[in-house]
């Protein structure tokens, strides 16, 4: 496994994935939004073809119901239902064989590679982690035109982490937990130096 050593992880705010509307999911380079029925319909939706991503859609394309649709088993009975609502249906939920990685995703609102939400895997790690620093960070690290846990560097909104090890994936779901994505600086020059400043400035280098 390739493993990255980050003394500093930084993810960007505000996000395309955070301007869908509720009845569609973000692409996986968060350039577009699309509705859950063109998942997978041989015909790729997403810049990235990540609609169309065979992991995903082994899970999202059955036999025994339409398209689109998967079978729930509620109180003993049968029914083909469609697939966002499958994942939220209670009070008793859909049992059956449809992969509930494809729930967290829908969940989440992005499409990512279903190994991410593996349990034990790239995501719990992520979690956890995500979770240890909403806790440790002040609430001063904020400004009011950027989400919580973000403050303005330059023109982004960003939050800086301090961490260990981690693969690029676990970086990238980690900034997804944070309502963000990874920064990168390739042909960024602007943003690398008002990052370099800003660390300067706050004595973090």
């Amino acid at each position: 496994m390739e493993v990255f050593v980050l003394l500093l992880l930084v993810c960007t705010g505000l996000t395309a994935a955070q301007y869908c509307s509720s009845n569609k999911i973000a692409c996986a380079d968060k350039n577009k939004c699309i509705v859950p029925d063109v998942i997978c319909d041989d015909d790729a939706d997403c810049d990235d073809a990540s609609d169309e991503e065979e992991e995903l859609c082994r899970g999202w394309v059955n036999a025994r119901c339409p398209v689109k649709s998967v079978l729930c088993t509620r109180n003993g009975e049968e029914s083909c239902v469609e697939i966002p609502e499958y994942c939220t249906i209670s009070n008793p939920p859909c049992d059956g064989d449809f992969d509930k990685r494809i729930c967290s995703m829908l969940e989440g609102g992005r499409l990512l590679q279903l190994s991410n939400f593996e349990p034990g895997g790239n995501l719990m790690r992520a979690e956890k982690l995500a979770g240890e620093l909403r806790k440790v960070i002040p609430s001063t690290i904020s400004h009011e035109r950027c989400p919580t846990m973000y403050t303005l560097v330059g023109d982004s909104c960003v939050s800086l982490s301090i961490v260990s090890s981690m693969t690029w994936s676990e970086a990238q779901v980690f900034c997804d937990l944070l309502d963000g994505d990874l920064m990168t600086f390739h042909r960024d020059a602007k943003s690398f130096a008002a990052i370099t400043q800003h660390l300067q400035t706050i004595g973090a280098v």
